[in-house]
């Protein structure tokens, strides 16, 4: 089954809740970068992860397992499975690879043992294992609010490419809330809302110009690295480029494949050291039965 990364589109940043967490809105988006997740049923009894990369932990940390575990105890499974987890999205990117991953878990689980359960009660128990894997659930467009728990299935995306690169460096989730927290709020716009309506219009300058994230200054600030991409898709044919979550991954907007395959081009020999970059197309999330393409 692929798991699809996400965009965020837009991502306004609101007042902490009386639970401690910010109160978001974004518009996600879903493209064709994708992990695989391959459940199988084995002898005997218990769960085994299998994966090459040596960036994801096989401990309780990883979002697979704890999908699995999840379901096992829900709904009392007393046969032996394992699954296989395919990393291709980058890890710590912005780009939602883990909640992928576990919302593909999920549904890999359920299919495998023909567990008969609900999207709705799928999303439920997906909310409780991280922010973003009720969207990766969802799939396609959509605007999400809350701490990610409330989903609204937007129109179709215009057919479009997108270019992800991921610089060099790490950033703290936890951090980047922090220089949000200090920072200057003064002129900031809803994003989100003329995200929504220019997805609605099908236009897809409209939805290039009204990309949005407030974590971005913040970022520029601390890693120039984020800035220089941004500015470099600009120029090379993007008709506008963003980051992603709370980043590091920048992306950019293009009409044809060709325009996003050329600016890769460029990005590789310009920044060295900027190893993670792709091209890829938007996904149209097949939301009639209530969850993603796969």
């Amino acid at each position: 089954m692929k798991a699809y990364a996400k965009l965020n589109l837009t991502l306004d940043i609101l007042d902490v809740r009386g639970d401690g967490y910010h109160e978001l809105r974004s518009v996600m988006q879903q493209i064709s970068l994708h992990d695989t997740v391959i459940a199988k049923k084995t002898s005997g009894t218990g769960f085994k992860f299998i994966c090459k990369s040596g960036e994801i932990p096989r401990d309780g940390k990883n979002l697979v397992c704890k999908a699995a575990l999840k379901m096992i105890t829900e709904y009392k499974i007393d046969r032996g499975f394992s699954i296989k987890l395919v990393k291709r999205i980058p890890v710590s990117a912005g780009l939602g690879g883990g909640s992928a991953d576990c919302a593909a878990a999920l549904r890999c689980v359920a299919r495998l043992f023909k567990i008969d359960v609900s999207a709705e009660r799928l999303i439920e128990i997906g909310g409780g294992l991280g922010s973003d894997v009720p969207f990766c659930l969802f799939g396609g467009t959509a605007r999400v609010s809350g701490a990610g728990e409330r989903l609204e299935r937007l129109g179709a995306h215009p057919k479009c490419c997108v270019v992800v690169a991921r610089p060099p460096v790490s950033v703290s989730t936890g951090e980047a809330f922090a220089r949000f927290d200090k920072s200057e709020k003064s002129g900031r716009t809803d994003a989100t809302a003329a995200m929504v309506r220019a997805i609605e219009g099908g236009n897809l300058k409209k939805i290039a110009d009204s990309l949005g994230n407030d974590f971005l200054p913040g970022a520029i600030a601390e890693y120039p690295a984020v800035g220089g991409l941004i500015e470099c898709m600009r120029q090379n044919g993007a008709l506008n480029s963003s980051m992603t979550g709370s980043g590091p991954s920048v992306f950019g907007y293009f009409e044809t494949y060709a325009g996003a395959l050329g600016c890769v081009k460029k990005i590789k020999s310009k920044f060295r050291d900027v190893k993670e970059i792709f091209a890829a197309r938007v996904i149209n999330g097949g939301a009639a039965r209530g969850f993603a393409d796969e």
